[in-house]
């Protein structure tokens, strides 16, 4: 009976333990951080609870050596973080902005932007099935480095 049930176990294991998610995101993550120059500061705009900020953020500050802040509402802040931005940019820092780059003209700061596209896929979540769906995940980072201003 032991053999049997063990081997039913086997059985409907498949395809769930040679599943690996997100496979290859590792790579394009390296690939995205040789695009930023060393010790930068990224700032990504997230209007969410948790985004681009949190999954990716994350990685590039404790991996990479990035400084990362997810800014839940850039609105806010406004004249501060420009002024943030100039302190940084004074210090020899490169500062990106990862979103959309409305805020950066809204503010006259001047920006170089490019589109980086990251993929990976990972099995379906599901609490009343087993999963089977193997989901591709897409994301969409618009990086734009901010210029320093010239004085």
């Amino acid at each position: 009976m032991a053999l049997v049930w063990l081997g039913g176990l086997a059985w409907s294991a498949r395809g769930l333990v040679s599943q690996v998610d997100h496979r290859g995101l590792t790579a394009q993550l390296d690939a995205l951080n040789a695009a930023l120059e060393p010790n930068a500061v990224l700032l990504f705009d997230d209007g969410v609870p948790i985004g681009n900020g949190d999954f990716f953020g994350t990685p590039l500050q404790f991996i990479y050596g990035h400084n990362a802040f997810a800014l839940r509402d850039p609105a806010l802040p406004g004249a501060d973080l420009v002024r943030a931005v100039e302190i940084w940019h004074n210090s020899g820092r490169a500062v990106y902005w990862i979103g959309d780059p409305a805020w950066l003209s809204e503010h006259d700061l001047a920006y170089e932007g490019a589109t980086y596209t990251l993929r990976s896929q990972r099995l379906e979540s599901s609490d009343d099935h087993r999963p089977t769906a193997i989901l591709t995940n897409e994301w969409v980072l618009r990086v734009a480095r901010i210029a320093p201003d010239e004085e």
